[in-house]
Formats: C-alpha cells, sequence, structure tokens
C-alpha cells in the first residue's frame, strides 16, 4: 500500500507479524504527521489496534516531531510500536533517552554481543543508498548495500554484510557471534572491520588498500581476500 503527496510516498507492509510503515526522508517536519495520518487512515479497520515498526530510513527526528507522532497518528488507533527505526545516529539516541525502542529485543532470548537475538534470521536487507557519518544501520540477517558506506557510518548484521561502493566506515558482520559469515567490499578503505568476535585494523599500506576484497575468519584471525572479476 503507497500514499502519494506530491513527490512524497509512504508505504506499509507486512513484517514478522506485524506492520512496517516506511516514512519518506524528503517531507519537512510540518508534513511528516499528515502523510503518516493519512497512511493509516487509507488501511482502514487493518491498522486499529496493530502492532507496527515506524521506519524513518535516514531521516533526523525531534523529540517534538516524535511526541506529535505518537498523540496524532498512534495513540486514537491504539496502535502498539515494535520499533522506531533510522539510520540517523543523533535520532537514534534521542529515541532511546524517550524510552523508546529502537530495535526488537526480547529479554528471554540469548543475545550476541551487540544485543541482537539468535533468532532465525530475517531475509537480507538491501539498502539502494550511501550512507553518511553518523548514521547507522543494525539488521538480524545478511545486509546488502548499493553504495557506499562513509567515514563514521556504521553496519551491524548478523549474517553476511556485502557493500558495493567504497568502505570506508564500521562494519560488523556476525553479530550475535557468528564468525562463518563474510564482508565483501567494492573499495576498501576501512581502518577496522569486525566479523563476530575478531576485530582487524588497517591503513594504506595494506596491499588491499582501495580494491574490492572479501573478509573471512580463518583460525583466530580475519583474513583478506582480494577478488579479481
Amino acid at each position: 500500500m503507497i500514499l502519494m503527496t506530491d513527490e512524497f510516498q509512504a508505504t506499509l507492509k507486512g513484517e514478522r507479524g506485524c506492520l512496517r510503515l516506511v516514512v519518506p526522508e524528503g517531507p519537512p517536519d510540518g508534513e511528516l504527521v499528515p502523510l503518516i495520518d493519512r497512511t493509516l487512515d487509507d488501511a482502514g479497520k487493518l491498522v486499529d489496534g496493530a502492532t507496527v515498526i515506524l521506519d524513518f530510513q535516514g531521516r533526523p527526528l525531534s523529540g517534538a516531531v516524535v511526541l506529535e507522532i505518537m498523540k496524532k497518528a498512534l495513540l486514537p488507533r491504539r496502535l502498539t510500536v515494535r520499533e522506531w527505526r533510522t539510520f540517523d545516529g543523533k535520532s537514534q539516541e534521542m529515541l532511546k533517552r524517550m524510552g523508546l525502542r529502537t530495535f526488537e529485543r526480547d529479554p528471554l532470548e540469548k543475545k550476541g554481543p551487540a544485543g541482537f537475538i539468535k533468532n532465525p534470521p530475517s531475509p537480507a536487507l538491501i539498502l539502494q543508498r550511501s550512507l553518511r557519518s553518523g548514521q547507522k544501520v543494525e539488521h538480524d540477517g545478511d545486509i546488502i548495500i548499493i553504495g557506499n558506506v562513509n567515514e563514521g557510518a556504521e553496519v551491524y548484521g548478523t549474517g553476511s554484510i556485502c557493500i558495493l561502493g567504497r568502505l570506508c566506515g564500521l562494519a560488523h558482520a556476525g553479530c550475535s557471534g557468528d564468525e562463518s559469515v563474510v564482508v565483501v567490499a567494492g573499495h576498501f578503505i576501512a581502518n577496522q572491520v569486525r566479523i563476530g568476535e575478531k576485530i582487524s585494523y588497517h591503513d594504506s599500506k595494506a596491499p588491499w588498500w582501495g580494491k574490492t576484497v572479501r573478509m573471512v575468519v580463518k583460525g583466530d584471525q580475519i583474513v583478506v581476500d582480494e577478488l579479481v572479476f
């Protein structure tokens, strides 16, 4: 289900037994709540009393906007929010300070070092965009980024991570402790990579610097192989 307002659109879809509302990054704050409100209205009784994931992608959020969304869009429909998602690091910290859940946790489940739940993984997360400094992606499963991960950006996945563009920021694959996963980068210029509980450090003197690489755990260390196509 897609609702269009001028050049912007919001998408409502099913995900893991609940509804996921994907909100575009473009609308100004003053148009955000009406866009969400009309999208939920369009869904009718489907959303009444439902559990939802609010996905703002890389959009920065303010406390005032979050409160307005809760007051005007969520409370009247008796909606329960499972997760508030945004790649913007400052917004994530703000949501946590407000006591809101930024990704699903279950205290009865065993978690890995990054707090991810060791459940069957979700389908791969595919992002057709680059991540700027301060943005962070967390996903229980594989992650494919069709773009760059710039310096200061972070990517955490319980599965493998594939970045088709430049990897300048931090990639941490196997966050739940799985060291059988891989990290692939189309243009590797990162100072640090993590797989499971292993960490490797790099600089411009490395022979694979600036090349297309695959990183795997062998023995007690992360090994880097250049990929040639």
